[in-house]
């Protein structure tokens, strides 16, 4: 097992090779969050993940003066067993506060994130996708044609993000104020 990250950092993405995930997230007063992105370009080395720095700059402020958000992230292609197992891992197993995952929510025949994340969770959050289309909608008329899921697995929030830096950024502007206050309702002890 890989050690837990340092606060505000990330455990390598080479943690989840192979599907599986190896790494450990932190405990304590920190926020554990999990990123995983989802895309065949970036999983292959032929994308750089721009996203993904926006989701944890996101995220920092999302926490900023409450708790500092300790990061397990990922990379995989879109397939179907590979994220099922990730999700699953990082939900049951290192219990995530929260599982944030970036791509793979278009029309696409390989776009099939909100169908794995479907089928994981155990309870889904449909007014914060509500919320997240709002917000885009006020940027691009093309916000519908993201099939955003979000829910709750175990006691693990789990939200789907878009791929762009950009709408990933938005998407989050929008739920700022209900993602800390939804992760406390599901750790009432922290």
């Amino acid at each position: 097992s890989v050690p837990a990250p340092a606060p505000a950092t990330s455990a390598p993405a080479a943690a989840i090779a192979g599907g599986g995930c190896g790494a450990t997230a932190g405990s304590g007063e920190g926020v554990r969050v999990g990123v995983l992105t989802v895309s065949d370009a970036i999983s292959r080395g032929d994308m750089e993940n721009k996203s993904l720095v926006v989701a944890k700059e996101q995220v920092q402020l999302l926490f900023a003066g409450k708790r500092t958000p300790v990061f397990t992230d990922g990379t995989c292609s879109q397939d179907a067993p590979a994220i099922d197992v990730i999700l699953k891992s990082w939900c049951d197993t290192l219990r995530l506060d929260l599982v944030l995952t970036i791509g793979g929510t278009a029309f696409g025949p390989r776009d099939i994130v909100p169908e794995c994340t479907s089928a994981v969770l155990h309870r889904h959050a449909p007014s914060l996708v509500t919320a997240m289309l709002v917000k885009g909608l006020a940027a691009t008329a093309m916000a519908p044609l993201s099939r955003q899921v979000a829910g709750v697995r175990n006691s693990t929030l789990v939200i789907n993000l878009p791929g762009s830096p950009k709408a990933v950024a938005e998407a989050l502007e929008a739920i700022a104020r209900c993602v800390p206050h939804a992760i406390s309702q599901l750790h009432p002890k922290q």
